[in-house]
């Protein structure tokens, strides 16, 4: 149990008055005592006044200079030491009190946290309009991957779409934003294979700071580079992969980023899971058949 500094010095300040009020009774009451017990004649005690006296006035300043004492000791923890917490502090031309130090950084965060957001609605808001007008799934799906990398600031990005063939699920690709496929490049990987069969299978993101030499380059007109940073994330419809989405940039995704493109993931499932369902479901046009006439030829 900690006890508060102040109730100390308060005790040991109304002990100390005590004492020294205490002593002065006693030094005031010595005559009495002296004619009491030891029998001295009023003589006698008209000689020791004056020592009394003396005694009396030492007890009396000793106690009002302890008694300041002790009030300065109050003072300088009451008021100086909360004083100095309060001091500014000058760092940069910039003065900072502790009550308002992080408030700047506090700031920065709440700006960045509320940038995101608006962001990740308005890609949600341009999902949606793309669901509404995109019939096929490849339209759609290379319209939201160019909108997402965008926002997001990635240089590339792939999407797949989860199809299964002779029992086994697969990643088959359907979109792309600034993706060159190789001659030679594959279309479909199984999940649980690659990086992103695994995020397919296991329905967890994976973010990679440094993506390994030779993974994927982007290429422009300003030549070849290799991207700093991978990210793939599933999109997912309740409990079942719709498709995979992977991102490559420059830049680093935070935790915040992560999460907001999961979310998306989950805006996009639904629309390509719709575009699926529709396609699935409309019956093949059928061949319009000339009925043959009665008439015999002539």
């Amino acid at each position: 149990m900690r006890i508060d500094p102040k109730i100390i010095i308060f005790v040991l300040l109304a002990a100390f008055l005590l004492s020294i009020s205490f002593t002065i009774q006693k030094i005031a009451a010595l005559p009495d005592l002296l004619k009491a017990d030891l029998h001295v004649d009023q003589q006698h005690l008209h000689k020791i006044d004056t020592p009394i006296n003396k005694m009396m006035w030492m007890a009396i300043i000793s106690g009002v200079l302890g008694t300041m004492t002790m009030g300065l000791i109050v003072y300088r923890n009451k008021y100086v030491v909360n004083r100095n917490r309060k001091r500014t502090v000058v760092e940069n031309d910039l003065i900072i009190t502790p009550s308002n130090q992080n408030e700047p950084k506090n700031k920065s965060e709440n700006d960045k946290v509320a940038l995101l957001e608006k962001k990740k609605l308005q890609v949600i808001d341009e999902i949606n309009k793309i669901t509404r007008s995109k019939k096929e799934i490849k339209p759609f799906a290379n319209s939201v991957i160019s909108s997402i990398a965008k926002a997001f600031e990635a240089s590339q990005g792939v999407f797949y779409i989860a199809t299964e063939e002779g029992g086994k699920n697969y990643l088959e690709l359907r979109g792309g934003y600034a993706y060159f496929k190789p001659d030679d490049g594959e279309t479909k990987a199984l999940f649980g294979v690659g990086l992103a069969g695994q995020v397919a299978k296991a329905q967890q993101p994976v973010n990679i700071d440094h993506i390994p030499d030779g993974y994927i380059d982007i290429i422009s007109g300003l030549g070849q580079a290799t991207p700093s940073t991978l990210i793939i994330f599933p999109l997912l419809s309740g409990n079942k992969t719709i498709g995979v989405i992977e991102f490559a940039s420059f830049k680093t995704f935070d935790e915040a980023e992560e999460k907001a493109l999961l979310e998306i993931g989950q805006i996009v499932a639904k629309g390509a899971e719709a575009l699926l369902v529709t396609k699935n479901s409309t019956p093949p046009s059928k061949k319009e058949s000339t009925p043959k006439s009665d008439k015999p030829d002539s």
